[in-house]
């Protein structure tokens, strides 16, 4: 019985399958028209088509946020919810409200003391809060410093100490943080963002000579000294942006207001065809990088609405379903996380599986045809759980900070039937300087360059790469391209050279119609004893492909001729195995390791030179996370950190090898 019952389902599935794909078009494949120009007649040199007749309509942050006022002074802006009450709806603040508010935080700010340009340090998680003290220091034209836990104590002592920061906007959770660290710092003043303040707090603060207030209460203090708004110029550096980096001291990047501005009008070139004042964004990426900074500034401008996560990662899919975004941004990590979650899901049973992969191959012939949507049978039957699942009303993720995998890319766009556009960018260009169009369905690029941006590909004799050939790294010249590093005109020089070209450090190529494509990177190289260079990132992303492998880590020396590799097993493909086993029993297991190294080998062997395959591997239990220091919050391996964790287990595999 039940075996018939599932050969007739088969049967209805593959016969919905034919019926319903026979009414799709034809897929288009990709665009046919060719989406940047030569410039000077040089193939590698090159810019968008859309620069002819673009003209950006604001040059700073407090521009963007007064024409989205204009449109709408009573619009909902800053929405926020409670962790106490996470079943209750966003409450909303207007851009009337927040204007207000920001004014009054402004002129607090002047009033005690801080000049044009004066540093203005926020400690905090995204909030309407952090919005108000980020649209203030525009106004009043101020130096925004952000910062943030995973720094570290070292690297938060540092930038205390070379900014002399004398303000600080910080969550009240978090004050005594900043209070051990004002014992050998300039803080004169810490609004704490909250309501609580506790006692020993404020006397710890008495003890340093520290004022400290409620934001509240700061807002109040304001109101009454109320100075108008000192509007910025576009050369006023925005926001110090301080990179948690992947070795050494973090470097505060100079970000001005052109260059934030010229990043919002690169978004409105690329996507108001289908975005305006109806969208609504959440929040949940760390202010404190400028991805997110930017995007939010953007959406300031638009006039739309911000709403903010309630600031634990764990109830993101409830804030998801009760926000309901139209626009998510995200990165690759995380949409990875879900895009395995889900998938492991729907397969657990063979026959649902069966029928999902069906209905999501059909779907993917809508997608490559261009036709994006919610309403088709296999909605109804199979995808609205998931679509839920991102609030149901998604019409674009936008995804950047990595490079993100083309299949990946392709079922998001099929599974909740919105766009899906790969940005590229650093921190060093402002955030984003590349994005995919809204009318290109292909996938192995990363866009084409805002207007106003050019990109050339520069020779990298080192690993053979050469712009002649259309490969080389990747620079660009513009107005995103970031002021230089904060009191380092070395690390400045280095970055940008003498005729203002930023060197990304990241190999690309252009593709056949005119789109960004990256390649390789140029960092992280080291030389093998044979004199072969090797790049860990593209082996890495090699292996971890692999469905075992959750992490990897290459390395490798000088001295010797070959490789090793610290391979984190996957924890949720261990958990569907029959029997399931867990991380450290599969650790633990002599024989694992063995099969593990065969497998990656096996995958290998299509895409590396046999010098790049790591000849023995360890298996450890413990993931690579942002927690014990061996990630960056934007998840780039510390690669120094992972080395210097796991010394004797790396030297015990080279010991033996030549």
């Amino acid at each position: 019985m039940v075996v018939g019952i599932a050969i007739a389902s088969a049967v209805f599935a593959a016969a919905c399958y034919v019926l319903y794909t026979t009414r799709v078009p034809t897929p288009k494949g990709l665009p046919a028209k060719v989406l940047t120009r030569a410039v000077n007649g040089e193939e590698h040199h090159r810019e968008s088509v859309m620069e002819d007749g673009w003209v950006p309509v604001i040059s700073t942050l407090y521009e963007a946020f007064k024409r989205g006022y204009v449109l709408g002074p009573s619009a909902p802006f800053l929405g926020f919810r409670q962790m106490e009450l996470p079943g209750k709806p966003y409450k909303w603040l207007s851009y009337e409200q927040i204007y207000e508010r920001f004014r009054n935080v402004g002129s607090g700010l002047v009033d005690k003391g801080c000049q044009e340009q004066s540093f203005v340090g926020i400690y905090a998680k995204n909030s309407p809060n952090w919005g108000v003290v980020m649209h203030a220091c525009s106004a009043y034209n101020m130096t925004l410093v952000p910062l943030y836990d995973t720094l570290g104590a070292k690297a938060m002592t540092h930038i205390l100490d070379t900014t002399g920061l004398e303000v600080v906007f910080v969550d009240s959770a978090l004050v005594y943080n900043i209070l051990k660290w004002a014992e050998e710092s300039k803080i004169k003043l810490i609004v704490s963002i909250g309501s609580d303040l506790s006692d020993e707090n404020i006397e710890k603060a008495a003890s340093l000579g520290v004022d400290i207030i409620k934001l509240g209460d700061f807002e109040v203090y304001g109101l009454t000294k109320r100075i108008e708004p000192r509007p910025p110029t576009p050369e006023d550096i925005a926001l110090i942006c301080y990179t948690s980096g992947t070795t050494g001291t973090p470097k505060g990047a100079l970000i001005s207001h052109g260059n934030i501005a010229a990043c919002c009008m690169g978004l409105k070139a690329n996507v108001t065809t289908f975005l305006d004042h109806r969208d609504t964004i959440i929040s949940y990426l760390p202010l404190a990088h400028v991805y997110q900074f930017a995007v939010e500034c953007f959406f300031a401008y638009l006039g739309a609405k911000i709403g903010y996560f309630q600031g634990d990662l764990k109830l993101l899919l409830n804030d998801f379903e009760t926000l309901s975004p139209t626009v998510i941004p995200s990165v690759p990590r995380v949409l990875n996380k879900a895009f395995d979650k889900i998938n492991g899901l729907v397969h657990e049973k063979a026959l649902v599986g069966k029928l999902f992969d069906i209905a999501l191959a059909s779907k993917m012939k809508e997608v490559e045809a261009g036709i994006y949507r919610r309403n088709s049978l296999w909605d109804r039957i199979l995808f609205k759980k998931v679509q839920k699942s991102f609030g149901g009303k998604c019409r674009l993720l936008i995804t950047g900070s990595a490079p993100c995998r083309g299949d990946i890319l392709q079922w998001y766009r099929a599974v909740l039937g919105c766009y899906v556009m790969e940005g590229f960018g650093q921190t060093e260009m402002s955030g984003v300087s590349t994005m995919s169009l809204d009318g290109d369905h292909s996938i192995g690029h990363i866009g084409v360059p805002f207007p106003s941006l050019r990109v050339k590909l520069v020779d990298v004799p080192e690993k053979e790469y050469f712009a002649k050939d259309n490969r080389g790294e990747i620079c660009f010249q513009g107005p995103t391209v970031f002021k230089g590093y904060f009191k380092d005109p070395e690390k400045t020089a280095a970055a940008i050279d003498s005729e203002g070209w930023l060197h990304s450090g990241d190999i690309g190529k252009w593709t056949d119609h005119g789109c960004l494509s990256i390649i390789d990177r140029k960092k992280n190289l080291f030389k093998l004893a044979q004199g072969e260079y090797i790049a860990p990132d593209k082996i890495e992303a090699v292996y971890e492909r692999c469905p075992i492998v959750g992490q990897c880590f290459v390395y490798g020396e000088s001295l010797k001729s070959s490789l090793v590799g610290i391979i984190v097993p996957d924890e949720l493909i261990l958990s569907k195995m029959d029997p399931p086993i867990s991380v450290e029993e599969f650790v633990a297991d002599p024989n694992s390791a063995g099969m593990v190294l065969q497998t990656i080998q096996t995958m290998g062997q299509k895409e590396l030179k046999s010098f790049e395959q790591v000849r023995h591997i360890k298996l450890v239990p413990e993931a690579f996370t942002v927690e014990n220091n061996l990630v960056t919050p934007t998840m780039k391996k510390r690669r120094e950190a992972i080395a210097a964790s796991y010394t004797d287990v790396l030297q015990s595999m080279m010991v033996n090898m030549v």
